[in-house]
C-alpha cells in the first residue's frame, strides 16, 4: 500500500484530477455491467396474495354449465369450473375422428371433496340434450352419443368426423351428477346450488350480494382447496356486476375495479387514468352469408370472389374495430371478420 501511496505523491495535480476522474468512470462502469447481468439473469414470478376487484357487464343469472343465459354467466363459469380438456390426461381420436376416446385425471375432486368421473360427463350431456339451449355451443351434442368405458373413461360418438373437437371440449364444463341427479332440471334454476355451485375450478363462491332488486351485485371467489392443478396465485377475487359499460368505466376511474374486460373499442376514449391492456382473440365474428340458391349467378365462385374482391376488408377492420379484429376471406361465404377483445388492468 505505501508503494501506490509513494508513485500517487509523485503525480501532478493533472495527473491526479484525471486518475480521479477515470477511477468514477470505471466504477460507474462497474455498476452498469452489474445491473445489465442481475438483469439478464433475474427472471420474475408471480407473487401469491392480493385480492383482485374484477369488472363484467351483465346480470349473473346462474352459475351451472348447463344453463348458461349471457356472457356474464360464462365468464364467472371459467372462473369455477376447469374445462373437460383441462380435466382430461388423455384425448384421442378413433375411427378417423368420428369417435373420441377421453380419459380423465386420476384422483380429481368436486370442491366438496367428491370424486369426478365418467358418470358426470355422461349425466351433463343428458341434461344438456334435455335443457335444448339454444346456444350453439349446446346444439352441437344434440346428435352425439357417449358410452361409459370405465369410471374415468367415456367416448364420444359423432355423426361424422370432425378433427376440432378437442376445442370443443375446451367449452364443455361439467356438472356434478350427486347433486343434481334427483333435483328436476326444471327446477335446477330455483336450486341453491345453481349460484352457490359446487365446482371443480380454480376458484368457488364465498359469498354472493344479492340486492333487493334481485341484482347481484358483486360476488366473492376463494380459492378452490381441491382444484388438481396450480393453485392460483391470486387467491381472493371479488367479481362485480354492472348494467353497462358507462357505470363499470366509471368505477374503473374511480379505482373501485382493478380490471375489466371491453367488449368494444369504443369506449376506450372513457378511460381517464392509466391502464395497461392485453389483447386477446374471441369467438365473435361478423359475416355476410351467400344464399347461392336465389341466383344462379352467385353459384360460380368467380361471381362470389369478385364481390368479395371488392370489398376492403382491411379498411372495415380498421374504421368499425379500430384495428382490433382480424379480417379474413371465406370465398363460399364472403366477408368474415373475427373481433378481439381488449381486457383493461390497472
Amino acid at each position: 500500500m505505501s508503494y501506490f501511496k509513494t508513485i500517487y505523491s509523485h503525480l501532478t495535480q493533472k495527473e491526479k484530477k484525471l486518475i480521479f476522474i477515470f477511477s468514477i468512470i470505471a466504477l460507474i462502469s462497474l455498476i452498469t455491467l452489474f445491473l445489465i447481468i442481475i438483469k439478464n439473469k433475474t427472471i420474475e414470478v408471480p407473487k401469491t396474495g392480493g385480492n383482485l376487484k374484477l369488472g363484467l357487464v351483465g346480470q349473473l343469472v346462474n352459475t351451472n354449465p348447463v344453463l348458461l343465459q349471457n356472457e356474464a354467466d360464462a365468464n364467472l363459469v371459467r372462473l369455477l369450473f376447469s374445462n373437460l380438456s383441462e380435466l382430461s390426461s388423455n384425448i384421442e381420436p378413433e375411427e378417423d375422428g368420428k369417435v373420441w376416446r377421453v380419459r380423465l385425471k386420476e384422483n380429481i375432486f368436486w370442491s366438496d371433496n367428491k370424486k369426478i368421473t365418467s358418470d358426470d360427463i355422461i349425466f351433463t350431456l343428458e341434461k344438456i340434450k334435455e335443457s335444448k339451449n339454444d346456444l350453439a355451443f349446446y346444439s352441437f351434442w344434440q346428435n352425439v352419443l357417449i358410452q361409459r368405458s370405465s369410471e374415468l373413461e367415456i367416448k364420444f360418438i359423432l355423426d361424422k368426423p370432425y378433427s376440432f373437437f378437442p376445442e370443443i371440449l375446451d367449452n364443455f364444463f361439467i356438472v356434478p351428477k350427486h347433486i343434481f341427479a334427483d333435483i328436476p332440471l326444471e327446477n335446477w334454476k330455483l336450486s341453491e346450488f345453481n349460484l352457490k355451485p359446487v365446482s371443480n375450478g380454480p376458484y368457488k363462491i364465498k359469498n354472493l350480494n344479492i340486492e333487493k332488486t334481485g341484482f347481484i351485485s358483486f360476488a366473492d371467489l376463494e380459492t378452490n382447496f381441491y382444484y388438481p392443478d396450480q393453485k392460483p396465485f391470486i387467491p381472493q377475487i371479488t367479481v362485480k356486476f354492472y348494467p353497462n359499460n358507462e357505470s363499470l368505466i366509471k368505477d374503473f376511474n374511480l379505482g373501485q375495479v382493478d380490471a375489466f374486460v371491453l367488449n368494444s373499442p369504443t369506449n376506450l376514449s372513457l378511460i381517464k387514468r392509466p391502464y395497461n391492456s392485453k389483447d386477446y382473440p374471441i369467438s365473435n365474428y361478423y359475416a355476410v352469408f351467400i344464399n347461392q340458391s336465389e341466383n344462379l349467378a352467385l353459384k360460380d365462385i368467380n361471381v362470389r370472389k369478385a364481390m368479395s374482391l371488392s370489398l376492403n376488408h382491411e379498411e372495415l377492420a380498421q374504421n368499425i374495430f379500430k384495428n382490433n379484429a382480424l379480417a379474413f376471406i371465406l370465398l363460399c361465404l364472403g366477408l368474415k371478420t373475427s373481433q378481439k377483445t381488449n381486457t383493461i388492468l390497472n
